[in-house]
């Protein structure tokens, strides 16, 4: 489970909480056209048995191939519930809040309105 929401209403944009990994898939499309880099800073980990919480700062870059000049700089916080199994660790859900941003939010969101 990927919640969105919060950084998509910020920007204008519906997005529900997307509930399986083929829809969280579907960010690919959405992010062809970008060149996107992200910084994770500050993590903070709980385990608890086979479950686990994790914390973390992340500074997220999206620049438009075609146009450069053309950004969206995001610091979101990250809350993540995991599980273990015998593959290793999986997130089962991820909630991303906006707590800043710098540039045009039409990079990632597209045209206002």
């Amino acid at each position: 489970v990927l919640d969105f929401t919060q950084p998509a209403r910020r920007f204008g944009a519906d997005i529900p909480v997307m509930p399986d990994r083929d829809t969280i898939a579907g960010i690919l499309t959405t992010l062809a056209p970008l060149d996107t880099t992200h910084t994770v800073t500050n993590p903070r980990v709980e385990v608890d048995g086979d479950s686990a919480t994790l914390f973390a700062l992340v500074e997220a870059q999206h620049v438009t191939r075609a146009e450069p000049h053309r950004h969206l700089l995001l610091k979101n916080i990250y809350d993540v519930a995991l599980s273990r199994s015998a593959e290793g660790w999986a997130i089962e859900a991820m909630t991303i809040r906006n707590v800043w941003f710098d540039g045009d939010p039409s990079v990632l969101f597209g045209p206002a309105g």
